[in-house]
């Protein structure tokens, strides 16, 4: 039943509902995939140009960049466990 049949006229909609979900998600999410790229090609660049240095510089930077990840994603879990705080908060009124 999953091709498009007159007899169920609801199928069209969900149909149509499925192939335009995928454009605007990706419509939304372009920003963040992009961010994520430029923080990795950042990471990397970062390393390469510590690491003519020497081998003790590059093993602080690459610390350094553990202990900010760590950081970074604590705060991003807060963020999301925020988020159905305050949707909870909000649709209790």
């Amino acid at each position: 039943m999953l091709l498009a049949d007159p007899r169920y006229p609801m199928q069209y909609s969900l149909m149509s509902t499925f192939t335009a979900e995928p454009s605007t998600i990706l419509r939304l999410t372009a920003p963040l995939i992009g961010r994520q790229i430029a923080l990795v090609g950042l990471s990397v660049t970062d390393l390469y140009m510590v690491g003519q240095c020497s081998a003790e510089a590059l093993a602080g930077a690459q610390l350094a960049g553990n202990i900010w990840s760590t950081i970074s994603l604590l705060i991003i879990r807060l963020m999301i466990g925020n988020n159905s705080i305050i949707g909870n908060y909000g649709g209790a009124q």
